[in-house]
């Protein structure tokens, strides 16, 4: 019954909500998204590998640290995502929480309708509790604000404007194209033919 009146308010939150908008919330916080695996983890501090940044920088390999206390440490070689604060001063990566961190399986990441990885959940966290969903890793890639893997759209690039000569540069201008007129030219020679017939005209009468 209890079970029942958990998921009955989870599709209500859903429908009111919108579908994975929670998710959109808990991962809008996070100003760096990436995913890897652990290297070797020394106390609070944990070496991990990049092997893809959804959101922000990250280089091949930071270091995470998780002060929360109690949690668990990152299992070494376990894909994971891990939603990060902004690097410290001193080089690291706090881990982001309430919670920071997914599962991934294959080409799915586990999270539930509270937008978060059960798994990762302490059992002083209040939200209800919701069965394990599978989300596919573009869409939850989509969510976070990353655009699909191959999707960039090739460049366009504009043609350049025309070059304007500018003063003392010594660079000729571009010759222009002779402008052609017009004007039809058979009256010029209708004058000129009237003209030479009156000359010849009174030569005629002067003899």
């Amino acid at each position: 019954m209890k079970r029942a009146i958990v998921l009955a308010v989870i599709a209500l939150a859903r429908a009111a909500h919108g579908e994975h908008e929670t998710l959109r919330d808990v991962l809008g916080e996070a100003p760096v998204i990436v995913r890897g695996s652990a290297i070797e983890t020394r106390r609070t501090d944990t070496e991990f590998a990049v092997s893809d940044t959804l959101r922000g920088d990250a280089s091949e390999t930071i270091i995470v640290r998780d002060v929360a206390e109690g949690a668990a440490p990152l299992d070494r070689g376990e894909d994971v995502i891990l939603l990060l604060d902004a690097k410290t001063a001193d080089g690291v990566y706090p881990l982001h929480h309430p919670v920071g961190r997914y599962r991934v399986d294959g080409e799915d990441v586990i999270v539930n309708a509270s937008g978060v990885d059960p798994a990762n959940v302490s059992g002083k966290d209040l939200r209800p509790r919701a069965p394990d969903e599978r989300l596919p890793l573009e869409q939850f890639r989509a969510l976070a604000g990353g655009a699909p893997r191959g999707s960039a759209a090739p460049a366009t690039l504009d043609p350049p404007p025309p070059r304007t000569p500018t003063r003392g540069s010594g660079a000729p201008a571009p010759a222009q194209a002779p402008e052609r007129s017009g004007a039809p030219r058979w009256p010029w020679l209708v004058a000129a033919l009237a003209a030479l017939a009156l000359v010849l005209y009174g030569v005629r009468r002067a003899r």
